[in-house]
């Protein structure tokens, strides 16, 4: 028996047990689905969730994700601030307008090099 647990931060969305004597079709049904519930979980997390937070929880918000972001590369042998690019800032102005009004409190609460941070986000 496979069980899925959807959950939001606080609660369980959904569980749903699956028996492992399934075809190949009925395990891709079950992943179709699970991505879509996902994709409307992120929809409804960016239309509704994350717009009504308050500027101090969208910059711990995003401190988690760049901290996340540090340690997979520091994780993976590498200089932790290789994430740091145009393209990377493109992605995360795009999903808050802000971002780079906020950036700079992300870094000074994770106690980043200002000047390295500036000149990956310059390449």
């Amino acid at each position: 028996m496979i069980t899925f647990v959807i959950r939001n931060n606080k609660e369980i969305i959904k569980t749903t047990e699956y028996s492992i004597n399934m075809t190949e079709k009925e395990m891709q049904d079950i992943m179709k689905s699970w991505e879509k519930t996902h994709e409307n979980r992120q929809k409804a997390f960016w239309n509704i969730e994350y717009p009504a937070m308050s500027l101090e929880n969208k910059i711990i918000y995003w401190r988690k994700d760049v901290f996340n972001a540090m340690q997979f590369q520091t994780e993976q042998g590498g200089d932790p601030y290789t994430a740091f690019n145009k393209d990377w800032m493109d992605y995360h102005v795009a999903l808050e307008p802000d971002f780079k009004k906020i950036l700079p409190e992300i870094a000074k609460r994770l106690g980043l090099d200002a000047a390295v941070l500036s000149e990956r986000l310059n390449r």
